[in-house]
């Protein structure tokens, strides 16, 4: 968790482009971990991701997901990952297929799904619909 607290710092606060390409790869890693998400060694791990990512995404511009230039952000489908892989649906419910999954790490996305709502006015709905949707390029 370390490593991605200190990318994330690297990007946001130093504008280091490293920062990003570092804090990228560590979401991919863990937001397609399907079968490690289920096994008990590693729920602390987890846990701590979630939460980490909830806080971070808690301090970035509130036009994040909308902004011309981190709208068609990497972020989107990783959330689209990690909330089909724990198993939530809704914000209030999650599905019966996650029973194997940690019930504070089915918690702690629930949490995040309200952020992204409350902080980006952004639902699942939201992410799908944006990540079919065609890019536009402006050639100007």
């Amino acid at each position: 968790m370390g490593e991605l607290q200190f990318s994330f710092v690297c990007f946001l606060m130093g504008h280091a482009f490293d920062g990003l390409e570092q804090w990228k790869r560590i979401i991919e890693l863990l937001c397609s971990c399907d079968d490690a998400v289920h096994d008990i060694s590693l729920v602390d791990l987890f846990r701590g991701f979630v939460v980490v990512l909830h806080d971070q995404l808690s301090v970035v511009p509130s036009d994040f997901f909308h902004d011309e230039l981190s709208g068609n952000n990497f972020l989107r489908q990783q959330l689209i990952s990690w909330f089909e892989i724990v198993g939530v649906s809704d914000l209030d419910q999650h599905e019966n297929q996650s029973s194997t999954v940690d019930r504070m790490i089915v918690e702690t996305t629930i949490q995040l799904k309200k952020l992204l709502w409350e902080r980006f006015q952004v639902s699942l709905e939201d992410l799908e619909e944006m990540e079919d949707a065609p890019m536009i390029v402006d050639w100007m």
